[in-house]
């Protein structure tokens, strides 16, 4: 029962705003991978709810990149899952699992290589025609960073460039993926993907972010790709020599990613 008044009804806001103020619970959740200062303390958020180096800390990662998280297990033997990555190339050519394997290990070193201004300024693009498993190499190195398949790529040539960006922004000191390349007899969805390719070849090849404007006309800030890239793909984009040029290729033959036992 509230007393008829003004004032009353003042006194009450205020005293129902104070007593959520001093039992609300606060609680800060990061929406991104990779590298952070948290309380004077470096530790690297993963995808599934957590950080290596610090308990107690949230994250979260969009639907579409629920595939990231690192192994929540307290015990486990970090030289031996070592050693395991290394055997993709006693079982994958080693042109192919020498790339995929420095790229597992050079992404969580970009935020000590951007400090120094030397970020790695390429992609790694994967190119053969269908059948010859590139997707399934590719998701042996995506491995280190979560739980991938051949089949279950974080993005794809169907995806928007923008959509494309912003995993690569989210995705810090980790690996985007971009599958599915591919020939088209569609004049119009071959320029999609290609003018999409320009774009992830400027994007990682230069560090380069498109200025855009909010909506009353101040500028948005920045959001430039802070993970490593991995394209595969069935065919090269036509995106002249220069956006090749950003990009690492690697062919990818049908002997050269066994299947069955060894794998």
């Amino acid at each position: 029962s509230i007393m008829p008044g003004n004032t009353v009804k003042d006194q009450l806001r205020y005293a129902i705003a104070e007593a959520g103020r001093m039992t609300a619970v606060h609680e800060t959740e990061y929406l991104h991978t990779g590298w952070r200062q948290i309380d004077g303390k470096w530790v690297y958020l993963h995808g599934n709810g957590g950080a290596v180096g610090v308990e107690k800390v949230r994250s979260s990662l969009p639907k579409s990149l629920a595939r990231y998280g690192l192994d929540k297990r307290e015990k486990w033997d970090k030289v031996s899952g070592f050693m395991v990555g290394l055997q993709m190339t006693e079982v994958i050519k080693k042109h192919i699992a020498i790339p995929l394997l420095s790229m597992a290990y050079l992404a969580p070193l970009c935020e000590l290589l951007r400090k120094k201004q030397c970020a790695p300024k390429f992609a790694l693009f994967l190119y053969g025609v269908t059948g010859t498993r590139k997707s399934t190499a590719t998701a042996l190195c995506m491995s280190h960073f979560g739980a991938f398949a051949g089949d279950s790529p974080p993005a794809t040539f169907r995806d928007t460039g923008n959509s494309a960006r912003e995993k690569a922004f989210t995705l810090k000191d980790s690996i985007l993926w971009v599958d599915d390349y591919h020939p088209t007899e569609s004049q119009q969805e071959r320029r999609r993907m290609d003018a999409m390719a320009q774009d992830l070849a400027r994007a990682f090849g230069d560090h380069a972010e498109r200025g855009r404007l909010n909506a009353d006309r101040t500028l948005q800030e920045a959001r430039p790709p802070r993970s490593l890239c991995i394209i595969t793909g069935e065919d090269l984009p036509a995106i002249g020599a220069s956006g090749l040029a950003r990009f690492f290729i690697v062919d990818v033959h049908h002997d050269d990613v066994p299947i069955g036992p060894e794998l």
